[in-house]
């Protein structure tokens, strides 16, 4: 079982909410150990989903994915009971976070059955990612063991990095991407997200 955890203001009208998705290079962390992080969009009014995956320890790529992919749809198809304006869901995160934020909001329907939650598929409103991976063949290349762990599921791990990226996923319509990261990070090069931005850009997807 997998679950989410809602911070929601009591008695209003439904509202923006960010969905929340932790880091730790697929391998650890929680989406209680962020709780911090969630309080500035608190202070906005907003409200805040925090999403739990199964990490690679349990199971490797792509569940981290369809579990990030299946919370989205659950809170767009259930939120409204609980204050969540399904057309003004907003996906977040950092590091694997960022990562699996942009797969979420980038992704079509192809791996939407492994939910078993009905359409019609929606589309988030924005995505906010902070120095995610954008594509992960090159970085898998460099044999950093947390990577190879959660690219290590049954068949060819270049093709999973590859259906995990979401530059292979971009194409127009997609939602509007606010990226943040740093020009001397040593874990993801910066690179990434100027690949990405461009082509976003060449999309007409605004970035």
């Amino acid at each position: 079982d997998l679950k989410v955890d809602l911070y929601v203001p009591y008695g209003k009208e439904p509202g923006p909410t960010m969905l929340y998705i932790h880091g730790g290079g697929w391998q650890t962390g929680s989406k209680e150990q962020y709780v911090l992080w969630y309080l500035p969009y608190l202070q906005l009014g907003m409200r805040v989903v925090a999403v739990e995956y199964r990490l690679s320890g349990r199971a490797p790529a792509p569940a981290a994915v369809e579990d990030a992919r299946c919370a989205f749809l659950w809170l767009a198809k259930n939120g409204a009971e609980y204050g969540v304006d399904p057309n003004q869901i907003v996906i977040t995160g950092g590091s694997a976070g960022g990562h699996l934020a942009l797969m979420t909001a980038f992704l079509d329907d192809s791996m939407d059955s492994a939910c078993g939650i009905p359409g019609p598929t929606p589309k988030a409103r924005a995505v906010v990612e902070y120095y995610g991976a954008t594509e992960l063949e090159s970085l898998l290349l460099e044999n950093k063991p947390h990577r190879s762990k959660w690219l290590s599921g049954p068949g060819d791990p270049v093709a999973m990095a590859r259906r995990m990226s979401p530059l292979t996923w971009v194409r127009p319509g997609l939602p509007p991407v606010l990226m943040l990261h740093g020009d001397a990070d040593k874990s993801v090069p910066y690179s990434q997200s100027v690949r990405l931005g461009e082509a976003l850009s060449k999309a007409g997807v605004p970035n």
